[in-house]
């Protein structure tokens, strides 16, 4: 194995210290890849169009807007109000697309995943 590439073993165990940690900060047990795949995508990419947020997470639009609302205020009257950590808003340069991103709530509480978590994804020495 080339020396910049991560073993698959070492992914999958920082991929479980992630789950863990923020089962640890949040409370929650059973969050959805998706919805983790949704947070991880905000917080390293920041503001993103649907499009973009699609790509990134491999999760339909449907499924987003559903994860965003469950993730988010819970705007869709069949969710019941989530936590707060993202939010959609209306792009400033094009009314007609809506962008994503963490609240200040959702990126502290992604910081401290990362702070517990970020060294087990760092490449080997």
């Amino acid at each position: 194995m080339a020396k910049s590439e991560v073993s698959p073993i070492r992914v999958l165990g920082a991929s479980m210290a992630f789950i863990e940690a923020l089962t640890k900060h949040t409370g929650i047990t059973d969050f959805e890849s998706q919805q983790m795949r949704l947070l991880l995508s905000l917080y390293i990419h920041g503001e993103l169009n649907q499009l973009d947020l699609e790509r990134y997470t491999g999760v339909k639009k449907s499924s987003n807007s559903r994860n965003i609302a469950r993730l988010g205020d819970g705007e869709k009257p069949t969710i019941k109000r989530g936590p707060g950590w993202v939010e959609s808003f209306e792009d400033p340069e094009n009314r007609r697309t809506k962008l994503v991103r963490l609240t200040p709530t959702g990126r502290k509480l992604l910081e401290k995943v990362a702070a517990d978590v970020g060294h087990l994804f760092a490449a080997p020495q």
